[in-house]
């Protein structure tokens, strides 16, 4: 596990997109700070059509789409709970380093068990890694709290160049 600073966020994710990973960006609109990864992706699809895939939800409701994209290569962005770190913060995690305890539990299928369908359908050769966003709030709401949407936000104009 690495907490990373905006530009080391950037200049890893811009990578991942160049070395053809697909972004499995999970969460859901209603959870306010748990929108993150889908506002991010959502605001690259355009620039990126075949490297994103939205997982609303849960990564369950997406691995037909990873699965049919044929990927190798994996990074799931979701939101993420760690008492002692700041909310927008970006965390870097190994595969082996995923665990249901750090990771938001709104999916009705923890992470770990849908990373073994992937390996089981796709290959034991997968390189997956996953992003966290360090969330702040996820009460029920449409708001992401200003830490969160500020990382967000210039995450997108990293990426986008801008």
């Amino acid at each position: 596990m690495k907490i990373l600073t905006l530009d080391e966020a950037c200049t890893f994710m811009r990578t991942l997109l160049e070395s053809k990973y697909v972004f499995a960006c999970i969460g859901t609109y209603i959870r306010s700070d748990d929108a993150s990864a889908l506002e991010l992706c959502n605001n690259l699809i355009h620039e990126y059509p075949n490297n994103i895939v939205l997982c609303e939800h849960g990564l369950e409701n997406c691995i037909g789409s990873i699965v049919e994209l044929d990927a190798r290569k994996i990074a799931i962005i979701d939101s993420v709970l760690i008492g002692d770190v700041s909310a927008g913060s970006i965390i870097l995690f190994n595969e082996d380093e995923i665990n249901e305890t750090c990771v938001l539990s709104t999916h009705s299928i923890p992470i770990t068990t849908s990373i073994s369908i992937l390996h089981n359908t796709l290959g034991p050769d997968i390189n997956v890694v996953f992003l966290g966003i360090v969330v702040k709030n996820i009460d029920i709401g449409l708001d992401m709290s200003p830490e969160v949407e500020n990382t967000v936000r210039n995450v997108i104009r990293c990426l986008k160049g801008r």
